[in-house]
């Protein structure tokens, strides 16, 4: 069956394969879909998901990157401000707890679908918004790196930061209407302004602004039961696009977990066990040959014929007398 006003799922599953087999999609010259082993994949996940096939996948995928790249999207405002609007409405809110000024480690919103889902809301037209998906994913895999990058800083430097906003609060005695004064003071430190550069960081920072009394927020920070610390890895490779095959980023053990260091086990090396093996059995066979070598001679000694006296004097005789003769 050809596929038929699925276009929107088709682009879904064009950039999920894109971003898995690493190929260059957002830059103005990229052309993924040159890649003939990825298309044959992406018509497979056609055929698995959607029971439907493309005549022509290349040229398909070929046309929305084109439109993507001319004057419609690339830099389109309509994709720009509705990624914004959905970045801060949706997913930043989802993020942080304005409560108490936490940093969640929530990664759920590293699904393209959910935007798309959130701009169908919007009532714009299906062949607008297809049109969105490949700049779209492009923003979402900066705006991951963003929110990596702001968690470890939130995981390694909170309570520093949070000291020092409860200084500068009762230093400043500024009200919330001015509080542009202190994000500017913050954007001068020259150890904390990095908390302003990154959009989920200044999150944190505008959640300290609103708070009169900051102590008593941090007090109630610390009597919260904290999870096991985790550090995400900004270089690692970010989650698939695609709810369908989107799972949580897995990140190695040493980072994600406290690491318990133990006293190592003293173990023999497994090449040196076996060099020692075969040395006791060289020595062992060596002890047998030498035993047999003993025990054969001992024997050659106690039957060796005994010779009498009497032949032996008469021998000498024997030996004189031709010697006697010879003269």
């Amino acid at each position: 069956m050809i596929c038929e006003g699925v276009d929107d799922q088709i682009m879904l599953i064009a950039v999920d394969e894109f971003y898995k087999a690493k190929l260059d999609y957002c830059s103005p010259k990229a052309d993924p879909y040159k890649d003939d082993s990825t298309l044959g994949i992406i018509s497979g996940s056609l055929r698995d998901e959607l029971k439907c096939r493309v005549d022509d996948l290349h040229e398909l995928i070929r046309g929305y990157f084109n439109q993507r790249l001319g004057k419609l999207l690339y830099q389109h405002s309509d994709c720009n401000d509705l990624f914004e609007e959905w970045l801060r409405d949706v997913a930043s809110k989802r993020m942080v707890d304005m409560n108490t000024c936490n940093l969640r480690a929530y990664d759920h919103f590293f699904d393209l679908t959910i935007f798309a889902d959130y701009v169908k809301n919007k009532s714009i037209p299906k062949e607008t918004y297809t049109k969105m998906i490949i700049s779209a994913q492009c923003k979402l895999e900066k705006a991951v790196k963003d929110y990596y990058n702001a968690f470890n800083l939130y995981e390694e430097k909170i309570d520093e930061f949070s000291k020092y906003m409860v200084n500068l609060r009762s230093t400043s005695h500024v009200d919330k209407s001015m509080n542009y004064l202190l994000v500017e003071e913050i954007n001068n430190h020259p150890v904390h302004q990095e908390w302003v550069y990154n959009r989920f960081s200044f999150k944190i920072v505008e959640c300290f602004l609103q708070y009169e009394n900051l102590d008593k927020l941090i007090n109630q920070r610390s009597k919260q039961s904290k999870p096991a610390p985790k550090h995400i890895d900004p270089k690692h490779t970010l989650p698939n696009p695609t709810a369908a095959k989107h799972s949580p980023p897995k990140h190695p053990a040493s980072k994600d977990t406290a690491t318990v260091r133990t006293a190592p086990k003293v173990t023999v090396p497994r090449n040196e066990s076996k060099k020692n093996r075969q040395i006791l059995i060289c020595l062992f066979f060596a002890v047998i040959v030498m035993a047999m070598f003993l025990y054969k001679f001992k024997c050659n000694r106690r039957y060796q014929p005994m010779v009498s006296r009497k032949a032996v004097r008469y021998i000498r005789i024997q030996n004189k007398d031709s010697s006697n003769k010879n003269n």
